[in-house]
């Protein structure tokens, strides 16, 4: 059981939502996994025309995709603060970091160490970013002194975290939980893969990207999720436009979209970088992406549309 700290109470309360309304799934073993969690229902986006145009291939560096700052080995995720600044979990033989990058400046600074084998990151635009680790953690860090705290522990390995409207999602081996101030760590869904990344929308949707090849939706109030994509290779990255549209990493090299609404697909983009591990949309469109292999963050156009 997940023990919190400071203002998050230990109890956990799960969800049993059982509204079980699923769509056939290709190879039966996401549905598998959603009749195990008993918490989850499951349906299929309609079909619909095409999403705006995108390029069919991106290549790094050109016109379309420039280095913002190199030396970033170990980077494993990247967060916006909506300031200027994009932030990076960085892990290198266990010592975990997280790294400022000045997006005009292109200037890296460290801001704090000692923080484990980090995964994933995520800004609140209000000074401070949150961590998750292998170790089962999430950790709050203040990005102008660099101090961190332990928010709660006890989980299963973390590799996804989200932020929205004071509400922080953490996802990791089979679970997604809603940590919110105030209240009991939540269950939204359990009975998953491995919840690679998480993100949410304006209206505080929560999209979810799982090893086992899907791209979900999962409501905060019920834990009802619903399937957008299924039979994919590792969609280790997700985010969503302004437009509302999910964009998504398949195979570390491709870029695909999805209209919630319509069920219209864009993509595949695919680019030239050697590893794609992590990306973030600024409020213009474009994409801040890792290259884990290079440890190079590069500014790229023309993802989302």
């Amino acid at each position: 059981m997940p023990s919190s700290h400071s203002m998050f109470s230990p109890t956990v309360r799960r969800n049993r939502n059982r509204n079980r309304n699923r769509a056939p799934r290709g190879a039966g073993l996401a549905l598998a996994a959603a009749v195990l969690a008993g918490v989850t229902a499951f349906g299929t986006a309609p079909a619909s025309a095409a999403s705006p145009a995108s390029p069919s291939s991106v290549a790094c560096p050109s016109s379309s995709c420039q280095a913002v700052a190199e030396g970033l080995a170990g980077a494993f995720s990247v967060a916006l603060d909506g300031h200027g600044s994009a932030f990076l979990s960085v892990s290198d033989s266990g010592d975990g970091r997280v790294k400022r990058v000045d997006l005009a400046t292109g200037a890296v600074t460290t801001v704090a160490t000692g923080l484990g084998n980090v995964r994933g990151i995520a800004s609140d635009g209000a000074g401070s970013v949150y961590v998750v680790d292998f170790a089962g953690r999430l950790q709050q860090v203040d990005v102008a002194t660099g101090a961190h705290r332990v928010v709660v522990s006890g989980f299963d390995p973390l590799l996804a975290v989200a932020h929205h409207d004071g509400h922080v999602y953490v996802g990791g081996i089979g679970q997604v939980w809603d940590i919110s101030p105030g209240a009991p760590a939540r269950l939204l869904a359990g009975g998953l893969g491995t919840v690679l990344d998480l993100a949410t929308d304006a209206s505080g949707r929560l999209y979810m990207s799982d090893l086992n090849g899907t791209v979900s939706r999962i409501d905060p109030a019920t834990g009802t999720t619903t399937l957008f994509d299924e039979g994919g290779y590792e969609p280790t990255s997700l985010q969503v436009a302004a437009d509302g549209r999910i964009v998504f990493v398949s195979a570390a090299v491709t870029v695909k979209t999805i209209d919630p609404a319509t069920g219209g697909r864009g993509g595949p983009i695919t680019t030239s970088l050697r590893s794609f591990s992590d990306f973030a949309l600024d409020s213009g469109g474009d994409a801040l992406v890792i290259d884990s292999v290079t440890g190079t963050l590069w500014r790229m156009t023309g993802l989302a549309g």
